[in-house]
């Protein structure tokens, strides 16, 4: 007897090979498109075959990078490469962010302007003032307040956690939202980047926080400086009686203004002792 039965592991080659192109389509559809406009002057979003991904029905839309004056208002707007998220203008001139998809992940707000931090997830919204200025407020991305503070600006750090909130010029803070408390306040800070350490300042004295907001010095010195090959290569220091082993990356100028001071890779402090017989570096005695 014949019978058209498929052997079970073809099936599933089949489903698989079916899943897989599914996937392609939606990969294609999110990596090739082009903002479009109707005969209403309403903006959307279509891929390269022309499938509608968001339909045409805002005032006003751009990548979300783009958050001051570009907003792509001629036709067929050619989009470089594909964006997770998009703003858009509803016809009563606020301000919303779409998925890559067209679904509303942030409502529809009277803002200024609105701009996207895909690390933190969070939303900068800002409103204009009776000044002319303008008040920013932080959000995360599902559109719940993050702080009910408003700043002069935030800010973000290109390659840590850190968000950089600023009250007013002499008066910053600096935050990692998976932690409950924000830093500060801050009058100044400075990167080591290369030690993924932050030397921050307030009423003339330094101390040391990490890259994602924990403090490792206290505000105790009068000045904090990262080692340069100026200083590494000062005959003072490349003759000095030095530890084996230890690397110094720093070193600050203690409370009384006059004592320096070295720091290693451990933050532990060495004592410069100059002598008739030459200099030692030795680890600090309290």
């Amino acid at each position: 007897m014949i019978t058209n039965k498929f052997p079970s592991q073809l099936v599933l080659i089949l489903l698989y090979l079916l899943f897989l192109s599914s996937c392609k389509v939606q990969e294609t559809d999110l990596q090739q498109q082009q903002i479009f406009i109707n005969d209403h002057r309403q903006f959307g979003v279509k891929n390269a075959s022309g499938k509608v991904i968001i339909k045409p029905i805002y005032a006003k839309l751009f990548p979300y990078f783009d958050i001051h004056k570009i907003y792509y208002e001629q036709a067929d707007s050619s989009i470089p490469q594909p964006y997770p998220y998009y703003i858009a203008e509803n016809a009563d001139g606020q301000l919303g962010i779409l998925s890559g998809n067209g679904r509303l992940v942030f409502g529809f707000i009277t803002a200024h302007s609105l701009e996207i931090d895909l690390p933190t997830k969070t939303v900068v919204v800002g409103q204009q003032q009776a000044n002319a200025t303008t008040a920013y407020q932080l959000y995360f991305l599902n559109g719940s307040l993050a702080d009910t503070s408003t700043y002069r600006r935030i800010g973000y750090f290109e390659d840590n956690e850190l968000i950089i909130l600023e009250k007013q010029r002499d008066e910053v803070y600096l935050w990692n939202i998976d932690t409950p408390q924000k830093l500060g306040p801050y009058d100044h800070f400075n990167r080591w980047a290369p030690h993924n350490m932050l030397a921050v300042r307030y009423q003339k004295r330094w101390g040391l926080i990490t890259s994602v907001g924990q403090p490792l010095l206290p505000m105790d010195y009068t000045r904090l400086w990262i080692m340069n090959d100026e200083y590494a290569s000062r005959r003072a220091f490349v003759r000095a009686e030095k530890p084996a082993g230890v690397t110094f990356i720093g070193g600050a100028t203690l409370a009384d203004g006059r004592t320096q001071i070295l720091l290693d890779e451990n933050l532990k402090e060495y004592s410069i002792d100059v002598q008739a017989a030459g200099t030692r570096i030795i680890p600090k005695i309290d």
